[in-house]
């Protein structure tokens, strides 16, 4: 799979693998459909990530250089709209910016998303460098509702999860250091 989403009125939007558009279900269960369709030069449809409102979503394309990036959603189906060429999945933070890891860059920016008009608007704020991008645009951030951001930078080739009190004092690690551990 390349990442989920739950909306908070019980549906589901997945991308079951690497070559597949977005599919829908509802959380009761039930048969999945196709809730987006490929375009022309675009290989993929991944990381979905819902929008409060539980109806539109944020989405990464993967493909040629023209198509590919952060696109908004909808499950009306009608056609998504291209943001901002990114080199990750888009995060949405309750201020009403757009989060994500610009192209050709591990920088993570944010810029205003205007929803009616579908278009990010102002200059994009950088917020660190360096952070980490996986395979097929999986990147190392996290948000959080109240509008936290975690995000995880490439330093170092072990990784330890490790555990955090609320003031930043580490209390503690689970397992050994791995080179292979990503996406917690």
């Amino acid at each position: 799979g390349q990442g989920g989403t739950w909306s908070v009125d019980g549906v589901i939007v997945f991308a079951p693998s690497l070559t597949t558009p977005l599919m829908r279900v509802p959380a009761a269960g039930g048969a999945a459909v196709a809730v987006t369709t490929l375009g022309p030069q675009q290989l993929n449809h991944a990381w979905p990530s819902f929008l409060p409102d539980g109806r539109r979503f944020l989405f990464r394309v993967g493909g040629g250089p023209d198509n590919s990036g952060i696109y908004l959603g909808a499950l009306d189906g009608s056609t998504p709209a291209r943001l901002t060429p990114a080199s990750s999945g888009g995060f949405y933070l309750a201020s009403g910016r757009l989060l994500w890891v610009r192209a050709g860059t591990q920088t993570l920016v944010a810029q205003r998303l205007d929803i009616a008009k579908t278009a990010l608007t102002g200059e994009p704020v950088t917020l660190a460098e360096g952070v980490v991008l996986g395979d097929q645009g999986r990147a190392g951030v996290s948000v959080a509702a109240t509008g936290l951001v975690a995000y995880r930078t490439g330093a170092g080739s072990q990784r330890q999860l490790t555990w955090f009190d609320r003031s930043g004092t580490a209390r503690g690690t689970v397992g050994d250091p791995d080179a292979s551990l990503s996406n917690p």
